[in-house]
């Protein structure tokens, strides 16, 4: 945090430098101007309820008893304040709400109705019409409209890219990519401050907008949080015992909540410590205006863009019309207002479009016709308004976020009651039409809408959403991002995976090609008839090539940035990047393009090229052995055989291989000359360019044969057991050919053509290489009308090695893919970088997503077996005995149970309090699989199968030998008696000869008995 505060410092001259250029026109003159300043600070998905002062009123209807003393800083604004208690968002999503709070409009008008979209520049806001009339304007944190970096309406700016992340997060200042070290809330709270404070002595009233980007998942709070509220869990409500009714409609597995006796449910406390350290980061606030003596003079608002589904109706996320989803936390202070607007509650319905409205009424400055929202100031003042709004629309377009079912929903809301409505391409599906009388019914538990009790509470409502309907002026519009099943009907009708990205996959050729010679002071002329034109930043100057051709110099702070185009997207294709060069400097990027997640650069690190790429978040380089000098004609180079290859001149000079082409379209495009979030902590290049030129080249349909290196982490200490689990399969040579493929997704047909292959399924959404499965199938599983059975096999390799890939699990793959089942093979995240339990969860992951798309792969989705070996063993077991445990259901498909109906283990652990005791005779510790949890001991018994055995553990059949060292026999034989004490079917063969590598594993007699075991389980 040091270090951010110097780096908050030393941009201070700069920033004052711009407030001191900011002379905004005046529609108005203020003499004196002493019109109130405005905080308004905003989270990322936090619930209406994660409040303290809200839990506390709730009392034993509160689900989260022990937050109630949590966030004594959003109480102080209570106590002080006005706390309204009926606040909603028109759209409840995070672009949508952004730009619906900056408009004052609904979004089928303001520009946004996805997540996909930048704000138009042109847009009124809230920050136009104040700049107008005198105000000094600030944006802060998390805007969140597309990969938007030009933030208009504001006279300073320090955003995040997208959702950026939570730790080391580069900002945009003023334009310009900047990094910064730390959490990314208390950075962006640093850069509010700093401007909060640079405004004392200018005399003008200002306005600053924070967005926090806490609690949104990935959840990750800062360390002096991350072990607060361990061991809690939140109370039960009875809507996380009924399913949405567009789920169910659309035929999606439901399981309820496992709840405790005493009526507890799991509880996502990471998403609590976030909203904890927004309440820290909301008190520096409050304590910096404090200290500078203008609390009185400034309305302060905390809220939140969106709620969100902790399980009610079997959902997570938001944007459907359900109150979690709706419902914001919404606190107002102004001391000046006196006792009138002090520790008061409003229960008069406010939206999110009414901020736009109440802040110029404050302001003094007119309303646009256009405005939808109405200004709060009298219910703030205690002088309610006699025709304040007794309903309100809601309206949410179904976007393109992968994996969502919600369609597109409208609907209306009294305090009292509400009705919604449900629609896809082809219209309202009126079996779906809900109605609650949230007056009895407030977890909406009880559809009312064909109750012939309630016809006429049905009419009215219909006859309030048409009135509202048209007063909202409600079309769909046209910039609606529309997901991958629309036009086929309901979601599921069509493959849910991520967007087609590059439409011109299968066009070989040149794609770019810059050579300076046509070039305008506004655009670089692209030559390659694609049109992606490059757009010159700063100081770019003409010179001269080797051969006296047309160059461009760059002097370190200038470089040329390339729109988003389908023709620049090299995700999952071979791709040439050439550049010719001569560098003034050692050290400069070259060109870059994505970021952290993926991309590739070419820069220059003391002499020498390095070529640096990023697939998936995992980044590998490659450089020049020697330094390079005078002109010089770079190659960057992915090929088909997943290699990346760097050449000087002509010549290669490093190669390394890829356990993938880059997977996905970066959010991030080109940038010649400088760094785009891929190289941020290189200089800009120094020097002359006179050419760069990208080639795409065709997928060959016989591509050469290939291997696939096993990525592992260096190794501990494995002894000579061990090493069975720990091969590495790099000289395996495929024998098959591609049939096709998505991205580095591939399917082929096995030599004797009896089975296909599908290739490195991600299972997780935006996850890392190793959360992703290979698939082998029968061949005619596209044509099949009745579904097989699954068989998920685990590698093993302590937690720590070992992949998918590895040849003896290749051959049971085929072994059961040739007896009739469906086989997924699985890999997980590693250790030592990850440790227990996150490899269960990832599991459950992978499971959970078998289920999801089984309909689609023509598997049976209620007969699922799994099967590993040592470590895979064990997190075989886990999933055959923790299906009770939903603190290890993470992530993605929720609705979908991650419980297995047969589980075949090979000498996997089973109780690691023994590793912890020492009475284990082997290389492994508690320490080593735990990390800071080896002493929990409830974690470790969660994370043992032999203590999460229930009477509805599925059968077991347990292999191991006798003479193992590595992991004991009695870790086989307590589970198994475990498991028979519970009723649970379970069978122990003890092998006699062999350690934990013993070749009796794959021995005939072995293999008959799995056969048998599991056609007994998944054939009934």
């Amino acid at each position: 945090m040091k270090q951010m505060k110097r780096f908050v410092l030393s941009i201070t001259a700069f920033a004052a430098a711009v407030y001191a250029s900011v002379s905004p026109p005046l529609t108005q003159v203020y003499a004196a101007d002493t019109r109130p300043n405005f905080l308004f600070v905003y989270a990322d998905d936090q619930r209406y309820d994660q409040v303290g002062v809200v839990q506390r009123e709730q009392g034993e209807k509160g689900r989260y008893p022990w937050f109630q003393t949590e966030t004594p800083n959003m109480d102080r604004l209570a106590e002080s304040g006005v706390r309204f208690r009926n606040v909603f968002a028109c759209s409840s999503l995070c672009a949508p709400s952004r730009a619906a709070f900056l408009t004052g409009r609904y979004n089928h008008e303001n520009g946004i109705a996805s997540n996909f979209r930048e704000l138009p520049l042109t847009t009124v806001t809230h920050s136009s019409l104040l700049r107008e009339s005198g105000y000094v304007t600030g944006y802060f944190g998390k805007w969140h409209m597309g990969g938007q970096k030009v933030i208009p309406n504001f006279d300073f700016h320090a955003t995040l890219i997208g959702h950026g992340r939570y730790f080391d997060c580069p900002l945009i200042v003023q334009g310009v990519e900047t990094p910064t070290t730390g959490w990314v809330d208390d950075t962006v709270t640093d850069y509010a401050i700093k401007f909060i404070e640079q405004q004392k002595e200018s005399g003008k009233p200002w306005s600053v907008v924070v967005g926090f980007k806490s609690p949104h998942g990935p959840n990750t709070p800062p360390e002096r949080n991350a072990a607060l509220y361990e061991g809690k869990q939140a109370r039960s409500v009875p809507n996380l015992g009924v399913q949405a009714i567009y789920l169910e409609k659309q035929g999606v597995p439901f399981k309820k909540e496992p709840v405790t006796e005493d009526g507890l449910v799991a509880a996502n406390l990471d998403k609590f410590r976030c909203v904890k350290a927004n309440d820290q980061n909301l008190g520096r606030l409050l304590d910096t205006l404090e200290r500078l003596g203008v609390t009185e003079n400034t309305i302060v608002i905390y809220t939140s863009d969106n709620g969100f589904y902790f399980g009610e109706h079997g959902l997570g996320d938001k944007r459907s019309a359900y109150d979690e989803s709706l419902r914001i936390p919404f606190l107002v202070r102004f001391p000046k207002l006196g006792k009138a607007a002090q520790g008061r509650i409003v229960d008069e319905p406010i939206l999110n479009i009414d901020l736009l409205p109440t802040l110029l009424d404050y302001a003094g400055v007119p309303l646009p016709e256009e405005i939808q929202g109405r200004s709060w100031r009298l219910l703030l003042e205690n002088k309610t308004p006699s025709d304040w709004r007794k309903s309100w629309f809601y309206e949410y377009f179904a976007e393109r976020q992968r994996n969502s079912r919600v369609v597109d929903v409208t609907g209306v809301r009294t305090l009292n009651t509400k009705l919604i409505k449900y629609a896809t391409k082809d219209g309202v599906h009126e079996d779906w039409t809900e109605l609650f009388d949230l007056a009895n019914d407030p977890y909406e538990l009880e559809n009312l809408y064909n109750n012939p009790k309630y016809a006429e509470l049905r009419r009215e409502l219909e006859q309030e959403y048409e009135r509202l309907k048209k007063e909202v002026r409600y079309q769909i519009p046209t910039y609606a991002d529309r997901p991958n099943w629309w036009d086929k009907g309901l979601p599921g009708s069509e493959e849910e995976a991520s967007p087609k990205i590059n439409t011109v996959i299968n066009e070989p050729g040149i794609r770019l090609a810059l050579t300076f010679e046509k070039d305008t002071a506004e655009q670089i002329t692209d030559s390659s008839g694609k049109g992606n034109h490059g757009i010159p930043h700063g100081n770019l100057t003409a010179d001269k090539g080797q051969a006296g051709e047309a160059a461009k110099r760059f002097d370190g702070n200038s470089f040329i940035e390339l729109k988003k185009t389908p023709s620049l997207v090299f995700a999952g294709i071979p791709w040439l990047t050439e550049v010719v060069f001569k560098s003034d400097k050692p050290d400069g990027v070259i060109f870059a393009v994505g970021g952290k997640s993926q991309g590739y650069s070419l820069r220059l690190e003391d002499g020498k090229l390095v070529f640096a790429v990023t697939v998936d978040k995992e980044r590998v380089q490659i450089a020049s052995p020697e330094p390079v000098s005078g002109w010089v004609k770079a190659a960057a180079q992915f090929t088909e055989d997943k290699k990346f290859i760097l050449s000087v001149d002509g010549k290669q000079v490093a190669e390394k291989q890829l356990l993938s082409l880059v997977e996905r379209e970066p959010n991030i495009a080109y940038r010649i000359g400088a760094d785009s979030d891929t190289e941020t902590n290189v200089p800009a290049f120094t020097g002359v360019i006179s050419s760069v030129k990208v080639t795409a080249y065709p997928l060959d349909s016989q591509p050469p044969a290939k291997t696939r290196p096993n990525r592992k982490n260096k190794p501990a200490q494995i002894n000579q057991e061990q090493q069975s689990d720990v091969q590495n399969p790099a000289a395996e040579q495929s024998q098959t050919s591609v049939k096709k493929r998505q991205s580095n997704v591939s399917v082929k047909q096995n030599a004797d053509d009896s089975f296909t292959v599908i290739e490195n399924l991600p299972y997780v959404k935006d996850g890392g290489i190793r959360q992703q499965l290979d698939l082998y199938l029968p061949k005619d599983y596209e044509t099949r009308t009745q579904p097989v059975p699954l068989i998920a096999i685990i590698h093993g390799g302590g937690w720590q090695n070992g992949s998918k890939d590895m040849p003896k699990f290749v051959d049971w793959s085929r072994f059961f893919a040739e007896n009739g089942y469906a086989v997924a093979a699985i890999n997980y995240r590693l250790r030592p970088e990850f440790l227990l339990p996150v490899q269960i969860i990832d599991c459950k992951s992978a499971v959970r997503w078998l289920r999801a798309n089984a309909k689609k792969y023509r598997i049976d989705a209620n007969h699922f077996a799994v099967m590993g070996s040592s470590a895979g063993g064990h997190l075989s077991a886990s999933l055959g005995t923790s299906a009770h445990i939903k603190e290890f259901d993470k992530g993605e498909y929720l609705e979908e149970s991650s419980a297995v109906q047969a589980v075949v283990d090979f000498c996997g652990p089973s109780d690691f309090l023994t590793f912890r005791s020492g009475s284990e005779n082997n290389n492994l510790r508690a320490a080593a699989l735990f990390g800071e949890n080896a002493n929990n001991d409830d974690l470790i018994k969660k994370a043992s199968p032999l203590h999460t055995v229930t009477p509805q553990s599925a059968p077991f059949l347990i292999v191991h030998a006798v003479d193992d060292k590595t992991v004991r026999i009695e870790q086989g034989q307590n589970l198994h008696e475990a498991l028979k004490k519970a009723g649970v079917e379970s069978y122990l063969r003890e092998l006699s000869s062999g350690g934990h590598g013993s070749k009796e594993f794959s021995s005939p007699e072995t293999k008959k008995q799995i056969i048998e075991f599991l056609a007994k389980q998944l054939k009934k």
